[in-house]
């Protein structure tokens, strides 16, 4: 995955040099992000056991993920927004086109495995997903086109639709909401369903015609019994293992991050552990007197969400600091709707707490495209 994104980077820059580089402000937030991790990596040097070399791995990684989403933004800002949201609207559509075709046609899945095994190098089979999505919802395949993993489209899908509808010259309500809800049936994943989340903010905030404000509003309370039965319908075996406690998607995202995020802040509190000493973390999780079923089959990312992990590599003061950081960079400030605000921290919010690495290049690219649509157009070039 390292790969693409590498020579993705390398373009990039080389596009920058055309025009412009990257603006001081874009530096200096780079400088200070990347100077308090590695601050705060030599100060929680000695906490736990993990080498020193997995230290330096993760500062890199991190580092890293940054770089790209400040060039990616770079990017961005030298685009018009209709000609974003033109491309976000076609390439969701590609992927809602491409998902349906995932489900239907088993030669597309047959081609899928290829090309994904082929970019991966390791097998990837649909047969063995589709058992997993058949005894969780109910007989349904979730769709996972040019991925490994079904919610990566979830995910996608949740920032470039939400790309398109703020960026778009007219915001359309009914299409977005339209196809928000074929996006669900298509891709039937929860991750879907926070889109209905930003249509209302948008909605809420439109304060100048108050009809519509109604009417979308009793529209929607018309439509809420049809998505919620039919969301039962496609999740009733997952929302069920929720209920029971056993929805191992559940379990990693939600509750189990909650246990190393207290066994991290009973003995490291006010600093953590540092990053990158997943090792510690683990020993220290360990120590309480929890063990939560199929630990074993965990992966690492897992453990964590973007979210939770500042407060588990850098602690309480240290996640007051580098929450600091990033919202003097990324807070709106050109501005005076607050609703672009609240967009932009409920979208990080839902991604941060639905993807399961913090130094994920995705995770940041995000946050920039994000960043990129709520800025008000007369401030973009």
């Amino acid at each position: 995955m390292v790969l693409p994104f590498t020579l993705s980077m390398i373009a990039g820059t080389l596009l920058l040099m055309k025009s412009a580089w990257l603006p001081i402000r874009f530096v200096y937030f780079f400088s200070c992000i990347s100077g308090f991790v590695c601050l705060h990596t030599l100060l929680t040097s000695n906490s736990g056991t993990v080498f020193f070399f997995e230290k330096i791995k993760a500062f890199i990684l991190f580092t890293y993920a940054i770089l790209f989403a400040l060039v990616l933004l770079k990017e961005l800002l030298l685009i018009k927004n209709q000609v974003l949201a033109r491309f976000f609207f076609n390439f969701t559509i590609f992927i809602g086109i491409s998902s349906l075709l995932y489900v239907l046609f088993p030669p597309f899945q047959i081609f899928n495995d290829f090309l994904i095994g082929t970019i991966h190098g390791y097998e990837v089979n649909s047969a063995k997903t589709a058992l997993r999505d058949i005894a969780q919802h109910g007989g349904l395949i979730r769709p996972f086109p040019f991925t490994t993993e079904p919610s990566h489209v979830a995910k996608f899908v949740f920032v470039t639709w939400s790309a398109w509808f703020y960026l778009a010259e007219k915001k359309q309500y009914a299409l977005f909401f339209i196809g928000t809800l074929l996006l669900f049936l298509i891709i039937r994943s929860p991750i879907v369903l926070p889109l209905f989340g930003v249509g209302v903010i948008s909605i809420l905030s439109e304060g100048k015609n108050q009809t519509r404000i109604r009417n979308f509003l009793l529209i929607g309370l018309l439509l809420m019994p049809l998505v919620l039965g039919i969301s039962y319908q496609l999740l009733e075996g997952r929302l069920l293992g929720i209920i029971a406690g056993n929805d191992l998607s559940t379990i990693y995202r939600i509750i189990l991050p909650n246990y190393f995020l207290k066994a991290v802040l009973l003995n490291n509190p006010y600093l953590g552990v540092g990053i990158g000493n997943v090792e510690h973390i683990i020993d220290l999780y360990n120590d309480l007197d929890v063990r939560l079923m199929f630990i074993e089959y965990t992966p690492n990312w897992y453990y964590f969400t973007s979210f939770i992990s500042p407060f588990l590599y850098f602690g309480i003061v240290g996640t007051f600091i580098f929450y600091s950081i990033i919202y003097q960079f990324f807070a709106p400030k050109n501005t005076g709707q607050s609703v672009k605000k609240m967009i932009f921290f409920y979208c990080v919010f839902i991604l941060a707490n639905a993807i399961g690495s913090f130094y994920n290049l995705l995770f940041w690219a995000y946050v920039a495209i994000v960043y990129r649509f709520s800025l008000e157009p007369k401030k973009t070039k």
